[in-house]
């Protein structure tokens, strides 16, 4: 005899649908899980998928086009949602993200897409769970709130500040929408991902900065759906106001290793620079060569879109080090908090086995 999640009767509001998602996966599973679902994206082309795969397992499903970079189209959208389907009963807020050209320091962060970020990240997540609070509320019906943050919301988010910033304000925002509208029947919980290996993800990172063996340290986009699955079910009624980190252990693992310095660059090149352990192809002379005292950097140049180390990166790369751009966006090491691979060596200079 099995513990199955039911949703049987239930409709679900999913805000990001794109199949290769998180969005897309959550819906697949919410139809596994006998619910209805209404899928809201910015372009019909992208929910046309994720619609033929729900229907593809026997589901129903909905669908709307609202672009939630604008603020006065999010006030719209739950009103629009009752006037067309009629009442539901949770929202997944999953649409967020940044483009390439917003990883860069916050003094180069232009005020437009610091707006952006935080509007698409946290802005239109207040107006929907606040409309769809509301009109619980008047019903007097029961409703369940999940919001997709981030691990970039648990400490600092160097080079995507505004990012963290919108995830961060995600986390307490959801535990005050617990607080305030428990007596309602009203449950409100966050859902904190790591690097997930959604379409979008993947397409960015290179592969000559992914060592054999450490995809792992990548989620699967239906491992985070199960949890928000989970989480919209009964299952879990006893849960609200908590951030449930979904990623692998990732957050777990710090690095204190190289990361672009713009304020002190080097002087003449490094002479012996140790390999770097996110290529495929690390310079094995190097591993034995004596390490000098830090690895060298060099100052930005360029307009403030050229300085993002994503996709541009630094202005160059010292001799023996990988230059290419991985998932976090600064060449040599991805990592400028949280760690995405076994980048540690060992005493001899060889890579380390373990993350």
């Amino acid at each position: 005899m099995g513990l199955a999640i039911d949703l049987t009767g239930r409709t679900i509001l999913i805000c990001g649908v794109a199949r290769g998602g998180i969005g897309g996966a959550t819906a697949r599973q919410v139809a596994r899980a006998g619910g209805t679902v209404i899928a809201l994206d910015k372009d019909q082309e992208v929910l046309d998928p994720t619609i033929a795969d729900v229907e593809a397992l026997g589901g129903t499903i909905r669908s709307l086009v609202v672009d939630l970079y604008d603020p006065a189209a999010t006030e719209t959208v739950i009103p629009t949602v009752l006037e067309r389907f009629g009442p539901f009963d949770g929202v997944v807020n999953v649409a967020g993200g940044t483009r390439p050209d917003e990883w860069m320091p916050l003094d180069l962060t232009p005020s437009e897409s610091f707006r952006d970020t935080v509007q698409l990240n946290f802005g239109y997540v207040f107006t929907l769970c606040r409309d769809a609070a509301r009109d619980w509320i008047a019903r007097d019906a029961r409703g369940v709130l999940v919001n997709v943050s981030s691990v970039s919301s648990l400490a600092s988010a160097p080079w995507h500040g505004p990012y963290g910033a919108a995830k961060s304000a995600i986390n307490a925002l959801t535990r005050t929408m617990a607080n305030e509208w428990h007596e309602f029947g009203i449950r409100a919980n966050a859902v904190l991902p790591g690097a997930v290996a959604s379409e979008r993800v993947m397409t960015r990172v290179s592969t000559s900065n992914v060592i054999p063996g450490t995809e792992t340290n990548f989620t699967q986009t239906d491992e985070l759906a199960n949890a928000i699955v989970f989480l919209l079910s009964d299952l879990a009624s006893g849960i609200s106001g908590q951030s449930l980190t979904v990623d692998r252990s990732l957050s777990t693992k710090f690095c204190g290793g190289p990361r672009p310095s713009r304020r002190n660059p080097p002087e003449k090149p490094w002479a012996n620079p140790p390999p770097s352990t996110h290529s495929k192809s690390p310079n094995p002379a190097a591993a034995n060569t004596p390490r000098a005292s830090a690895p060298p950097t060099a100052r930005p140049t360029g307009t403030a879109s050229s300085r993002s180390p994503w996709p541009t990166g630094r202005a160059s790369t010292p001799p023996g080090w990988s230059s290419t751009i991985s998932a976090r966006g600064a060449a040599t090491c991805p990592a400028t908090m949280w760690c995405w691979g076994p980048c540690r060596r060992s005493p001899s200079g060889s890579a380390s086995a373990s993350a």
